[in-house]
């Protein structure tokens, strides 16, 4: 007898909330199965851009800084830093999302984004008719930041 399943994605902690309910499991990571993908950007105009170097390159710092933190810190000392984000998680379900996210490599070592990540973003909204037209990757992402 077949079963009908229903399978859908979802982020830490919700999927761990899903499981601990007998309501689902989670199969595998969507980021391990897409390869790299660009999920989280920031966007600003280039007018803002040129006329704020100095707040967009500490920006950039203190986003590759939590990146090296998430890279260099335990799984506990990581959801500390991150409870009060989560009011409604306790604690040691957090430590398992964190876990999870590590396990499924999903934090970058920088926030460069490289051209191969990009194309993979697009194939993604492509294949889920998300995207109508494509945009060039040097026409939106601005990677002088990282260097």
């Amino acid at each position: 007898m077949f079963r009908k399943i229903l399978i859908v994605t979802f982020r830490e902690p919700n999927a761990l909330n899903l499981e601990k309910e007998g309501y689902g499991c989670v199969l595998a990571s969507l980021g391990l199965m897409s390869g790299e993908v660009p999920y989280t950007v920031f966007n600003a105009k280039k007018s803002y851009i040129k006329n704020n170097k100095d707040i967009i390159e500490k920006f950039t710092k203190a986003i590759n800084e939590s990146l090296d933190f998430v890279h260099n810190s335990s799984d506990k000392d990581i959801a500390l830093a991150i409870k009060d984000e989560f009011p409604d998680t306790n604690f040691d379900d957090l430590v398992k999302a964190v876990k999870r996210y590590k396990d499924a490599d999903s934090w970058w070592n920088s926030s460069y984004i490289s051209e191969n990540a990009y194309n993979n973003l697009l194939d993604l909204m492509e294949y889920n008719d998300a995207l109508d037209k494509r945009v060039d990757f040097d026409l939106i992402v601005d990677n002088s930041f990282n260097e």
